[in-house]
Protein backbone atom coordinates (compact mmCIF):
# COMPACT_ATOMS: atom_id res chain seq x y z
CA UNK A 1 0.00 0.00 0.00
CA UNK A 2 1.80 3.18 -1.10
CA UNK A 3 2.05 6.35 1.59
CA UNK A 4 -0.20 9.37 1.19
CA UNK A 5 2.06 12.45 1.19
CA UNK A 6 0.44 15.13 2.57
CA UNK A 7 1.20 19.08 2.51
CA UNK A 8 2.41 19.35 6.52
CA UNK A 9 3.03 17.97 9.47
CA UNK A 10 0.34 19.16 10.92
CA UNK A 11 -2.25 17.70 8.08
CA UNK A 12 -0.41 14.19 8.65
CA UNK A 13 -1.37 14.41 12.51
CA UNK A 14 -4.58 15.55 11.63
CA UNK A 15 -5.67 12.94 9.99
CA UNK A 16 -3.90 10.47 12.16
CA UNK A 17 -6.62 11.77 14.83
CA UNK A 18 -9.61 10.51 12.26
CA UNK A 19 -8.20 6.32 12.69
CA UNK A 20 -10.45 4.48 14.70
CA UNK A 21 -12.69 7.18 15.19
CA UNK A 22 -16.53 6.30 14.84
CA UNK A 23 -19.97 8.05 14.81
CA UNK A 24 -23.38 7.62 14.72
CA UNK A 25 -27.15 9.36 14.80
CA UNK A 26 -29.44 8.72 17.54
CA UNK A 27 -33.18 9.47 16.52
CA UNK A 28 -35.56 10.49 19.06
CA UNK A 29 -38.74 11.09 19.00
CA UNK A 30 -41.48 11.90 20.90
CA UNK A 31 -45.03 13.81 20.16
CA UNK A 32 -44.15 17.11 19.84
CA UNK A 33 -40.80 16.46 17.71
CA UNK A 34 -38.29 14.45 16.28
CA UNK A 35 -34.54 15.41 17.03
CA UNK A 36 -31.11 13.36 15.37
CA UNK A 37 -28.50 13.59 17.67
CA UNK A 38 -24.63 13.01 16.22
CA UNK A 39 -22.46 11.52 18.73
CA UNK A 40 -18.54 10.51 17.67
CA UNK A 41 -15.61 8.38 19.87
CA UNK A 42 -13.93 10.85 21.99
CA UNK A 43 -10.19 11.22 20.99
CA UNK A 44 -7.45 11.04 23.70
CA UNK A 45 -7.21 14.46 25.17
CA UNK A 46 -11.81 14.68 25.34
CA UNK A 47 -12.00 11.09 27.13
CA UNK A 48 -8.74 12.02 29.59
CA UNK A 49 -10.69 15.00 30.24
CA UNK A 50 -13.86 13.60 31.03
CA UNK A 51 -12.12 11.55 33.41
CA UNK A 52 -10.68 14.00 34.88
CA UNK A 53 -13.82 16.35 35.68
CA UNK A 54 -15.05 13.10 37.22
CA UNK A 55 -12.48 12.16 39.29
CA UNK A 56 -13.80 13.78 43.23
CA UNK A 57 -16.60 11.87 42.50
CA UNK A 58 -17.48 8.21 43.23
CA UNK A 59 -19.74 5.55 43.19
CA UNK A 60 -22.62 6.47 41.46
CA UNK A 61 -21.81 9.92 41.48
CA UNK A 62 -18.87 9.11 39.20
CA UNK A 63 -21.57 7.33 36.55
CA UNK A 64 -23.73 10.27 36.91
CA UNK A 65 -21.30 13.08 36.44
CA UNK A 66 -19.09 10.87 33.75
CA UNK A 67 -22.30 10.23 31.36
CA UNK A 68 -22.87 14.11 31.81
CA UNK A 69 -18.59 14.77 30.62
CA UNK A 70 -18.97 11.90 28.18
CA UNK A 71 -22.31 13.64 26.08
CA UNK A 72 -20.99 17.12 26.64
CA UNK A 73 -17.94 15.86 24.28
CA UNK A 74 -18.96 13.72 22.26
CA UNK A 75 -22.52 15.27 20.91
CA UNK A 76 -21.51 17.00 17.54
CA UNK A 77 -24.81 18.00 15.77
CA UNK A 78 -28.32 17.94 16.90
CA UNK A 79 -30.65 18.20 13.76
CA UNK A 80 -27.36 18.53 11.70
CA UNK A 81 -26.84 21.63 13.27
CA UNK A 82 -22.58 21.89 14.71
CA UNK A 83 -22.86 22.62 18.33
CA UNK A 84 -19.46 23.75 18.47
CA UNK A 85 -20.41 27.37 19.18
CA UNK A 86 -21.69 26.05 22.43
CA UNK A 87 -18.56 26.00 25.23
CA UNK A 88 -17.69 22.86 27.25
CA UNK A 89 -19.81 24.70 30.40
CA UNK A 90 -23.19 25.79 28.71
CA UNK A 91 -23.02 22.08 26.90
CA UNK A 92 -23.31 20.11 30.83
CA UNK A 93 -26.02 23.36 31.60
CA UNK A 94 -27.91 21.94 28.80
CA UNK A 95 -27.34 18.55 28.85
CA UNK A 96 -28.38 18.85 32.75
CA UNK A 97 -31.37 19.83 32.35
CA UNK A 98 -32.22 16.49 29.90
CA UNK A 99 -34.50 13.91 31.81
CA UNK A 100 -32.21 11.46 32.87
CA UNK A 101 -33.35 8.46 30.74
CA UNK A 102 -32.42 10.55 27.74
CA UNK A 103 -29.26 10.51 29.34
CA UNK A 104 -29.04 7.43 29.79
CA UNK A 105 -30.05 6.42 26.24
CA UNK A 106 -27.29 8.58 24.38
CA UNK A 107 -24.87 7.35 27.28
CA UNK A 108 -25.47 3.74 26.02
CA UNK A 109 -25.09 4.37 22.41
CA UNK A 110 -21.90 5.79 23.38
CA UNK A 111 -20.62 2.51 24.92
CA UNK A 112 -21.92 0.69 21.79
CA UNK A 113 -20.11 2.90 19.36
CA UNK A 114 -17.32 2.54 21.44
CA UNK A 115 -17.63 -1.68 20.54
CA UNK A 116 -18.32 -3.86 23.71
CA UNK A 117 -21.29 -2.03 26.29
CA UNK A 118 -20.06 -4.60 28.71
CA UNK A 119 -16.39 -4.06 28.63
CA UNK A 120 -16.81 -0.07 28.76
CA UNK A 121 -19.18 -0.32 31.41
CA UNK A 122 -16.62 -2.58 33.39
CA UNK A 123 -14.34 0.16 33.03
CA UNK A 124 -16.36 2.89 33.92
CA UNK A 125 -17.45 0.86 37.28
CA UNK A 126 -13.50 -0.21 37.81
CA UNK A 127 -12.49 3.56 37.93
CA UNK A 128 -15.84 4.57 39.95
CA UNK A 129 -14.42 2.36 42.37
CA UNK A 130 -10.98 3.16 42.25
CA UNK A 131 -12.04 6.91 42.92
CA UNK A 132 -13.59 5.34 46.23
CA UNK A 133 -10.40 3.58 46.78
CA UNK A 134 -8.20 7.07 46.32
CA UNK A 135 -11.07 9.01 47.85
CA UNK A 136 -10.31 7.20 51.26
CA UNK A 137 -6.93 7.04 50.86
CA UNK A 138 -7.02 10.92 50.89
CA UNK A 139 -8.88 10.97 53.75
CA UNK A 140 -6.61 8.79 56.00
CA UNK A 141 -3.76 10.80 54.83
CA UNK A 142 -5.94 14.15 56.19
CA UNK A 143 -6.55 12.46 59.55
CA UNK A 144 -3.09 11.55 59.75
CA UNK A 145 -2.09 14.95 59.14
CA UNK A 146 -4.14 16.68 61.01
CA UNK A 147 -3.35 14.08 64.41
CA UNK A 148 0.52 15.05 63.42
CA UNK A 149 -0.42 18.87 63.17
CA UNK A 150 -2.24 18.52 66.42
CA UNK A 151 0.46 16.57 68.29
CA UNK A 152 2.92 19.26 67.20
CA UNK A 153 0.67 22.37 68.16
CA UNK A 154 0.08 20.52 71.64
CA UNK A 155 4.14 19.34 72.15
CA UNK A 156 5.17 23.49 71.57
CA UNK A 157 2.20 24.64 73.51
CA UNK A 158 3.88 22.41 75.92
CA UNK A 159 7.03 23.52 75.79
CA UNK A 160 5.84 27.16 76.00
CA UNK A 161 4.52 26.74 79.27
CA UNK A 162 7.72 25.45 80.49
Amino acid sequence: MPVKKYDSAEDAMKAISEMGQRSTTVSLTNENSDFKIAIKSLGAKDETDSFVDCMNFWGQAFLYKHKLETLARCITHVNDQTIDELDIDQRRFLIGQWQQSLVDKLYMEYARLLGSVDEFLDKIKLTAQTNVVGFRDAVERAEKEKTNEEDSNEETKNESEK
